[in-house]
């Protein structure tokens, strides 16, 4: 084995189940490519095919053996989801939530059925704190 590339989520920097090997000879590549194939792993049934040198893109395997470090996307994506939610917040996620509300109750009309979906209670008045925590 030369080169292995494990593709990885920029976000969580979890693998997303596939990768490509370079191996040092073709023979070799093939062997391991007809044995492999259709073998289960860690309950998983694992995929495997020789990609002739010429199909393989240059870049294929740039960054192959470096460890992954945390991305400043997935510091930032941690971040937003974490903040603090603010009046606005809630009032956009009240609209959105009411607005499937209504287009439900719509198609269910359209579809001729007789049915009230139940209220929401973020259709209630509230009293809206500074921040809201979900």
């Amino acid at each position: 084995v030369k080169r292995i590339r494990l593709s990885r989520s920029p976000k969580s920097l979890r693998s997303r189940g596939y990768a490509f090997i370079e191996f040092a000879s073709m023979e070799v590549a093939e062997i391991v490519a007809e044995t492999m194939n259709n073998y289960l792993m860690f309950g998983r049934i694992l995929k495997c095919e020789v990609i002739p040198p010429e199909k393989v893109h240059e870049r294929t395997f740039l960054g192959a053996g470096k460890m992954p470090r945390h991305s400043s996307k997935r510091c930032m994506a941690t971040r937003v989801y974490n903040r603090k939610k603010t009046i606005d917040d809630y009032e956009e996620s009240v609209a959105r939530i009411s607005g499937r509300h209504r287009k439900k109750q719509a198609r269910l009309e359209q579809l001729g059925i007789d049915y009230q979906l139940p209220a929401l209670a973020v259709d209630a008045p509230i009293a809206k704190p500074a921040h809201v925590k979900f």
